[in-house]
């Protein structure tokens, strides 16, 4: 997202995208290793389908909105490992948020961005930044 007036625009034709979806209830599943390097340990999220249809929703509402929207043909549910925070396999998690990741930020090439996060279950506006982890 580059200036203010698109991503006014961009948030303008996703608003309310979590609206009528239900908090997701999850498991951690397998820890894996993501990255160009593969060097971002990573634990993948098991559901029972429905991230893939959010995330279904979430795109569409990129498009509408006249959003580039590259979906990764290999997207897979997951929540990085940090050196004291983590989930482990079986850990039961509640996702109670669906955010939008500005993954190539001007501020850096490896840092990411949230854009904006909307509550599940809500018909709440974009409250830019107010991303909620897993539990």
């Amino acid at each position: 997202i580059s200036g203010l007036d698109e991503a006014v625009r961009l948030l303008a034709g996703v608003e309310g995208i979590g609206s009528g979806a239900p908090a997701i209830h999850a498991a951690a599943g397998d820890e894996a290793m993501f990255g160009r390097r593969r060097d971002v340990p990573v634990t993948l999220v098991r559901d029972g389908g429905e991230l893939a249809v959010l995330r279904s929703r979430t795109l569409a509402a990129l498009e509408r909105a006249g959003i580039d929207v590259q979906p990764r043909p290999d997207f897979r549910p997951h929540v990085t490992r940090k050196q004291h925070r983590r989930l482990r396999p079986g850990d039961r998690v509640v996702l109670e948020t669906v955010a939008l990741i500005d993954m190539r930020p001007p501020a850096g090439g490896h840092h990411r961005r949230v854009v904006a996060a909307w509550p599940l279950d809500a018909s709440a506006g974009a409250s830019p930044g107010a991303a909620t982890g897993p539990r």
